[in-house]
């Protein structure tokens, strides 16, 4: 049996008022359902499909079949496992490899194909916002998405969670140039004040790599299209695997329904926020756009944007400035010390102790330098840091408790 029905699990990544059911029953191992589209299914660009599923167990099966309209002979199918239990998972099904001259007007859904259904909330399955995204002529391995973030790449795992009333967020053609891609918000006109739009795709992982902030570069730019001007747009980021270690700042907008490049400095935080944390690893971004106002107040909207990029080296390095920059921290401390290297610069380190021993020395010119000291006793020691581009040095005293 196949209804659609109130969506009864309103949650994480699905909070879609309405949702699919299906409760497979006793009868045949392959029983399933289907549903018959208005038109042929278009492979020649997009050839992934994407739904989500609630299922009560992990490791269910869950087949997805595309079928000729008259001849069920002719179909293609592909099958993914759920990995989770009563929680909403998207799952992916590669169909890059079906035959494109023929025509498919069904989808077939069968849930634990090779197995009888007993009519029981075990065998009682939700799915959702099935979709046709990427792909291309051959096989393809979808990567994790990085700055610059621009929509455009088809082996590129995009994705959105809103939330809060900006649950249609979707990647989508440019409405002002169809030859681009860009991400698409609708904040409701039910939605809250924080209504906004995780840049993730389902796994919740964000980017691959995380923001290379710096003293000296702490920016990055969005460019945005919105239907008014003067509202403020916030951008959050944070670690994906931390959610206390985050950071907000703001932009406004100034153009009306045309694009424009929103720069956000993350130097200056939101009043009220933690302020920008070098040390963190930054590496999924939030978007709230028209952030403080209700969507009772301003009635439903629809915002795009796109090319979100981080900006490198806005400021060139003064070589006299790099030890300023240099952070020796924590101070006291119990095992490690760490040398945050702000702006990538070649050094020479040296450890020594109290009576000026070498204890040792360390070549960088990375971000973060951890210095194990778990073998020394507790005591005042020092770190010198030389920087090899003017061959100036400062030294900075350290106390292991």
């Amino acid at each position: 049996v196949g209804t659609k029905i109130a969506n009864p699990n309103s949650g994480g990544i699905n909070t879609s008022a309405n949702v699919g059911k299906i409760v497979k029953g006793a009868g045949q191992p392959w029983a399933g359902s289907y549903l018959t589209l208005a038109a042929p299914i278009d492979f020649s660009v997009n050839r992934i499909f994407k739904m989500k599923v609630f299922s009560p167990r992990v490791g269910a099966k869950v087949l997805l079949k595309a079928e000729n309209l008259t001849d069920g002979a002719i179909n293609f199918e592909k099958e993914a496992i759920t990995t989770v239990a009563n929680t909403w998972e998207e799952l992916s099904f590669d169909f890059n490899a079906i035959n494109i001259t023929n025509q498919y007007q069904k989808l077939v859904f069968i849930f634990e194909n090779g197995t009888v259904g007993d009519g029981s909330a075990n065998f009682t399955f939700l799915f959702d916002d099935l979709k046709l995204v990427y792909g291309n002529s051959g096989n393809i391995t979808l990567t994790q998405m990085d700055l610059p973030l621009t929509f455009d790449q088809s082996t590129v795992d995009y994705g959105f969670i809103g939330f809060n009333g900006a649950e249609q967020s979707s990647v989508v053609t440019d409405p002002t140039d169809p030859t681009n891609k860009v991400g698409k918000v609708v904040k409701s006109a039910t939605a809250s004040a924080d209504a906004g739009t995780v840049i993730t795709a389902a796994a919740g992982l964000g980017f691959a790599n995380h923001m290379p902030f710096t003293v000296l570069n702490t920016e990055m730019t969005v460019r945005v299209w919105s239907p008014e001007a003067g509202i403020p747009v916030r951008l959050k980021l944070e670690d994906h695997t931390d959610a206390n270690h985050y950071v907000v700042t703001e932009a406004t907008v100034t153009t009306a329904a045309g694009w424009q490049t929103l720069a956000f400095n993350f130097a200056n935080h939101v009043s009220g926020t933690p302020a920008l944390n070098l040390t963190f690893n930054y590496d999924m971004a939030t978007i709230y756009f028209n952030y403080g106002t209700t969507g009772a107040t301003a009635g439903e909207k629809t915002y795009y944007f796109d090319d979100m990029k981080f900006v490198a080296d806005a400021v060139p390095v003064n070589p006299d400035d790099v030890l300023n920059n240099i952070v020796v921290y924590p101070n006291p401390f119990v095992s490690d010390v760490y040398i945050r290297n702000a702006t990538l610069t070649p050094l020479d380190i040296r450890l020594t102790d109290a009576s000026g021993r070498i204890l040792g020395r360390y070549t960088s010119s990375v971000t973060n330098i951890d210095i194990n000291m778990s073998k020394y006793p507790s005591g005042v020691y020092f770190i010198s840091v030389e920087n090899k581009l003017n061959n100036k040095t400062i030294t900075k005293k350290v106390i292991k408790k």
